[in-house]
């Protein structure tokens, strides 16, 4: 254990704080058997209750798997949010805390297998996170013996959703189905760039309030490569979604439409309609599972 490391990032903790309350690593005060009940009560107290968590403070192995416990809690909690953006100037990284605990920590010793409580409870749980945090990469090396909840989950269940719902106006509607062919071709490039650029803007926008980062520079390539990979299935599951629907229903509609045109076109208008219904509907993200 580094004592003095530790110090380093109190200090720098009540630099940026200016909080005082919290005990020393080698205060008595800071009771290392005593496992909260709530979130942290600062910054400070919470980088000691972390190394502790991962071993960086010596205890016994029953004990460390508590405190990597309580540890995996205080980083799912919306609660320390507060708490992490102040530790990520140390360079702490909750969602890289989750993942070290998840794959190397002794908790996994004394879990059992019981419905809800046991290792599968607290990887779904784990999963669900990263993913509320565009985390889609990071979620799927979570090792897991289930295989379809894990695998719904990382379908993004709410997006593809989403575009369902956005394909509906289109095959309800023989004006609707028809529009891509009145357009001419500015206006057809100008409408796919638009819906194309405002679904992208809208998932940086989410990212980038879900995600704390150390340094600006690595904050946004985060955030980028997160946003555009969902952006990137949103496509995917788009045309896919509207090849499939839509392309039936255009036959019916209209006899000579221009096949391609329509569905570049309901592609992007329905991944567009169906972001745009789920920013009023709901408060979480786009990625984050049912």
């Amino acid at each position: 254990m580094n004592i003095k490391e530790t110090y380093q990032k109190i200090i720098k903790i009540k630099r940026l704080t200016g909080f005082n309350r919290c005990p020393s690593v080698i205060d008595s005060k800071f009771d290392k058997k005593n496992i909260p009940s709530g979130p942290p009560i600062s910054p400070e107290n919470a980088l000691l209750t972390r190394q502790l968590a991962v071993g960086l403070i010596d205890v016994d192995e029953k004990l460390k798997a508590q405190w990597e416990n309580y540890w995996i809690r205080c980083c799912l909690s919306r609660k320390c949010d507060y708490i992490f953006s102040v530790l990520v100037e140390c360079g702490i990284n909750r969602e890289k805390d989750i993942l070290d605990l998840l794959n190397n920590g002794k908790l996994w010793n004394y879990l059992g297998s019981e419905s809800g409580w046991g290792k599968e409870y607290y990887i779904n749980i784990c999963i669900k996170f990263l993913l509320s945090r565009y985390a889609w990469f990071d979620a799927l090396n979570i090792k897991s013996k289930q295989t379809f909840l894990p695998l719904f989950h990382l379908s993004l269940p709410k997006l593809w959703g989403s575009i369902l719902i956005g394909i509906i106006p289109f095959i309800s509607s023989k004006d609707l189905m028809g529009l891509p062919g009145k357009l001419t071709s500015i206006q057809f490039k100008i409408s796919i760039i638009f819906m194309f650029l405002l679904t992208l803007l809208y998932f940086l926008y989410e990212c980038h309030s879900e995600y704390e980062c150390f340094t600006d520079k690595c904050r946004n390539e985060i955030i980028r490569n997160r946003a555009l990979w969902v952006f990137l299935m949103g496509i995917i599951y788009s045309f896919v979604l509207s090849y499939f629907i839509c392309k039936p229903i255009l036959s019916i509609y209209i006899a000579d439409a221009e096949v391609c045109k329509s569905i570049i076109y309901f592609t992007a208008s329905s991944l567009f309609i169906g972001i745009l219904l789920q920013v009023f509907w709901q408060e979480k993200t786009i990625t984050e599972p049912l």
